[in-house]
């Protein structure tokens, strides 16, 4: 476990016990308030921010853009048509392999998050890669998750990809920058 996550534990554990929140089947000790009190046995649940809709055309529609697609790749199957906030976020699943290879396409107004922040993705090993004429940032842990971002236009973008060789990441994310650039009319 990494020491975030340790001290990340440490601290929920610290804070639930001063607010007196207690697991389910703890009696509060005495001197509790009600509302500590009421809460015993039940289970506190942050709501989700991300929406699911049937289409990438209900997406469209929820967030006013039309989301960057995997246009024309019969490799991958549209999974999830989602949003979180004004950012609309596709999931795909590779069709024809067994595994877990899944590709996660984001795309939201530059002025509303910056490409970095809508990677979702904390490295600090990100590398520049020309691509077309955009540069786009790229990074990977392990040689088989990658992610990148990049701004065209008005338009911030990210992929993030797992299971993935880094020749087949980088030919799918050409794809795709390419059909942003194409939006720009380069």
């Amino acid at each position: 476990m990494s020491m975030i996550k340790k001290i990340t534990c440490a601290a929920l554990a610290a804070f639930t016990m001063s607010a007196g929140v207690f697991a389910a089947g703890q009696q509060p000790v005495n001197g509790s308030s009600r509302m500590e009190q009421a809460a015993v046995g039940q289970a506190v649940q942050i709501p989700s921010p991300i929406k699911e809709y049937k289409s990438v055309q209900s997406v469209a529609n929820a967030v006013g853009f039309a989301p960057l697609t995997l246009a024309g790749n019969e490799h991958y199957t549209l999974i999830a048509c989602e949003t979180i906030d004004k950012m609309a976020q596709l999931v795909y699943k590779e069709s024809d392999v067994k595994n877990n290879n899944r590709l996660m396409i984001r795309k939201a107004a530059a002025a509303e998050l910056s490409p970095r922040a809508l990677s979702g993705y904390y490295s600090d090993n990100w590398m520049p890669v020309i691509i077309g004429r955009t540069v786009v940032s790229v990074t990977t842990d392990d040689g088989v998750n990658y992610a990148a971002y990049w701004r065209s236009g008005l338009y911030s973008y990210s992929v993030n990809a797992s299971e993935m060789t880094g020749n087949s990441f980088i030919g799918t994310l050409a794809s795709l920058v390419g059909q942003t650039e194409a939006e720009r009319g380069y």
